[in-house]
């Protein structure tokens, strides 16, 4: 599985044989050994309903989520003994399942009386875990990209409206001198001063909503506060930037504007 080893050894074949030895993960060793070397130490296991058993750690491993991405990680003990069940796994080079049928018929050789269930790669075992995550973050996605492209078309149209409606002013100014930057800092500016403003005020409520929906939130998130200040930030200057996009366009044509025509114009 490619879990780093944070301490110790792995397990050898010895191990298997005798069954005596266990390898824990980091929580565990948090946990029960803090501030302590938890290799070479002993803890005692129960087998069925047998007196409890020692057993060495031999091996300290990394965490892994192996009980979902959005449950926290528990204590855990890797025994190499034989249980009532087991999983195989395979790491392969191409596609996993163009080889379950070689790998089922390797393991009925060995013992023809093994109920082998259906052959699953990684991958979807995966991809089911994250379908309902992967659905929900889909529609969140298709509504924020449709506000998005709604907001940028009503900048547009409100700063092209006050483009035209401010064309003699703008003839006028270019007639006294005015440079192009000025011009498209009159005009970015005051499109954009609006848009700060909301995202200010924006910002502020759904940081607000954002902690009064903790629970609800937290379910759709993976490694990821709802108040995440890096995803706040990253929100905010998309935003501006797709304003700042959305008045330049008319900025540019108010550049374009005739003096001569603009002084004509009633």
């Amino acid at each position: 599985m490619g879990i780093p080893l944070r301490g110790g050894r792995p397990f050898d074949e010895n191990d298997v044989i005798d069954n005596n030895e266990v390898i824990i993960n980091e929580a565990m060793a948090g946990r029960f050994f803090p501030h302590q070397e938890p290799v070479g130490k002993r803890i005692f296991m129960h087998f069925g309903s047998g007196k409890p058993t020692p057993v060495e750690i031999i091996g300290v491993v990394a965490d892994i989520k192996d009980l979902g991405l959005d449950a926290p990680v528990e204590p855990t003990i890797y025994w190499p003994g034989v249980g009532g069940e087991a999983v195989l796994l395979a790491r392969t080079n191409v596609d996993p399942l163009s080889l379950a049928v070689a790998v089922r018929r390797a393991a009925l050789s060995i013992d023809s009386a093994l109920s082998l269930q259906q052959a699953r790669s990684v991958e979807e075992i995966l991809a089911a875990t994250l379908a309902r995550r992967r659905f929900a973050l889909n529609l969140v996605c298709v509504s924020a990209f449709l506000a998005l492209l709604l907001a940028a078309i009503g900048i547009y149209g409100v700063v092209a409206y006050s483009v035209a409606q401010r064309a003699q002013e703008i003839g006028i100014r270019l007639a006294l001198g005015a440079q192009a930057g000025d011009v498209l800092k009159l005009i970015i500016g005051r499109g954009i001063l609006p848009v700060l403003l909301g995202l200010a005020l924006g910002l502020a409520g759904v940081f607000a909503l954002s902690r009064l929906l903790t629970r609800l939130t937290a379910g759709l998130l993976f490694e990821v506060r709802p108040t995440d200040p890096a995803t706040f930030a990253a929100i905010a200057l998309l935003l501006v930037a797709v304003a700042l996009l959305a008045c330049y366009f008319p900025a540019r044509r108010a550049l374009k504007i005739d003096p001569i025509i603009a002084l004509r114009t009633e």
